[in-house]
């Protein structure tokens, strides 16, 4: 047990030498110390980056050989204070970092005089504490206001401190690591961003870039128990809306940005929403783009109905006939009986109806619903070991027109259409009903109108009428009856004639012409 127990040392010994051996070995020689006074407006990075790849500083790619030795010269933007420099070494996985402070006053300036080591004083906690109790005088757990966070850290870098920064794609974490080592200022992120920032600022105090560079970054710093916190904004925004519903807004960006807080307020149809500034700006485009006036179209629609009746009437109807008062002229008389009546055999065929010729105004997208028809009522009982309970309902008939138009950016409209007719009646208190529809999409232009037919229903009657008793006889119930039967076949037929409405003048002459 011993033995496998060493062999597990060395095998983890091993991994975590070989982990160092593999990370990228950054000596600069020159400025050598962290922190360094110059007294040119120029200062030369000369040193080494062993097993990278790639070398930057302030986020500017530097050249190296393929022996790592590097040696580059940049300009001070600073000439009155410390100019931040950030130098990274990569293999394309693992990063190693230094930094340094590089003093420069343009008044001090000597050509060929060495750099020097700057001496930093260090800052203590107790003098942010001290700061913070000037504040407030209460306790020292009290979280600062911005104003007051912001003028206890320029107190505590330094009134008269200035700086300049130049950064090119820098993250936060790599900005608040330089900002903290500085400064000696007690810094907690908990915000994790991808996104990076190419900075230039000159001569402005530490504490004033870094309310800048964090705000920019879409985050808020606070300060409480002598620690700066970073935290991500998430402010509060109303969007009212014109258009689209809050509801259907919400559906559509959902997913699309990072904002998951959402309510709506529908008396004035807005949404509120919570979140990153960034995120915020990027849904506040999206409604702009989303948001906008839809199209209308005037539906035209006609609805024919054409019955076709084929009635044959034989024999007599009992209400034609008459007492006989003399010589019979019919030759369907029948004189003995002292009655006189004539026969009568008939066709019938009819006509056709204009049901409804209605105009409604509809939205790009929405359902337009034409409903003509009637109600009829019958009731319904429950009967309960209490109580019984009689209900009223009503069987609608008659004709239900659906239709949805999607204006094309051609000037099309692709319609969903739903034409349906139902007929039915009520026959001992039961209702009895026969629906016909149809289902189809079509693609016309403005103005052209398409018909729609076949809807067909067919219906027989048969109805027959007599005298009593006398009606039973064999060969005389020939003349003392009549039978008639019926069969009526109805087909609906629909015009349909969209017109696409961009402005409220083209509503007003279309109005006027039907009229």
């Amino acid at each position: 047990m011993i033995f496998r127990f060493k062999t597990h040392l060395l095998i983890i010994a091993l991994l975590s030498t070989n982990a160092v051996i593999g990370a990228p070995k950054l000596i600069i020689e020159s400025p050598k110390d962290e922190n360094m006074t110059v007294y040119e407006s120029n200062v030369t990075f000369k040193g080494q980056a062993k097993e990278a790849t790639k070398l930057t500083i302030n986020g500017q790619e530097i050249p190296i050989n393929t022996a790592g030795n590097f040696n580059y010269t940049i300009e001070l933007n600073s000439k009155n204070g410390n100019n931040y420099f950030l130098i990274e070494a990569t293999d394309g996985n693992t990063l190693t970092q230094e930094s340094r402070t590089i003093y420069f006053n343009e008044n001090d300036q000597k050509k060929g005089k060495q750099a020097t080591k700057t001496t930093i004083e260090k800052n203590k906690p107790r003098i942010m504490e001290k700061i913070i109790q000037s504040k407030k005088e209460e306790t020292l757990n009290q979280e600062l206001t911005q104003q007051e966070a912001l003028e206890s850290l320029r107190k505590y870098i330094g009134i008269n401190a200035r700086g300049s920064y130049a950064f090119s794609e820098i993250t936060l974490k790599d900005y608040i690591k330089i900002f903290a080592k500085e400064h000696q200022v007690n810094i907690i992120n908990n915000v994790e961003l991808e996104k990076t920032l190419s900075v230039e600022l000159n001569d402005m105090h530490p504490a004033d870039v870094f309310n800048t560079l964090v705000n920019y970054w879409g985050c808020h710093w606070i300060m409480k128990d002598k620690i700066i916190r970073i935290v991500q904004q998430a402010p509060v925004k109303v969007y009212t809306l014109n258009y689209l519903k809050g509801d259907e807004l919400i559906g559509l960006v959902s997913g699309l940005s990072g904002i998951t807080q959402f309510k709506t307020n529908p008396l004035d149809n807005s949404i509120i929403a919570q979140g990153p500034i960034e995120d915020l700006e990027y849904l506040e485009s999206l409604i702009k783009k989303l948001d906008i006036k839809p199209k209308q179209v005037l539906i035209e629609a006609t609805i024919i109905e054409t019955n076709f009746d084929l009635s044959t009437i034989i024999g007599t109807k009992p209400s034609t006939i008459q007492r006989s008062q003399g010589t019979p002229t019919s030759p369907f008389s029948f004189q003995s009986l002292g009655y006189a009546f004539s026969m009568s055999v008939f066709e019938n065929n009819s006509n056709v109806n204009i049901l409804a010729n209605p105009q409604i105004l509809v939205t790009n997208h929405k359902t337009a619903s034409i409903d003509t028809g009637n109600q009829t009522g019958y009731t319904t009982t429950t009967v309960t070991e209490t109580s019984t309970i009689e209900n009223m309902n009503f069987l609608s008939t008659g004709i239900t027109l659906e239709i949805t138009p999607h204006i094309s950016e051609t000037g099309e409209i692709l319609m969903d259409l739903s034409p349906s007719i139902s007929e039915g009646q009520i026959s001992n208190n039961k209702p009895i009903s026969s629906r016909t529809s149809t289902k189809t999409q079509v693609i016309i232009r403005d103005g052209e109108t398409i018909v729609i037919g076949g809807l067909i229903q067919k219906k027989k009657t048969k109805v027959k009428s007599k005298i009593p008793f006398l009606s039973n006889i064999p060969v005389i119930n020939l003349f003392l009856s009549q039978e008639e039967v019926a069969e009526k076949k109805t087909e609906l037929s629909v015009l349909i004639t969209p017109h696409i409405i961009e402005d409220t003048a083209k509503l007003n002459q279309l109005g006027g012409a039907s009229e």
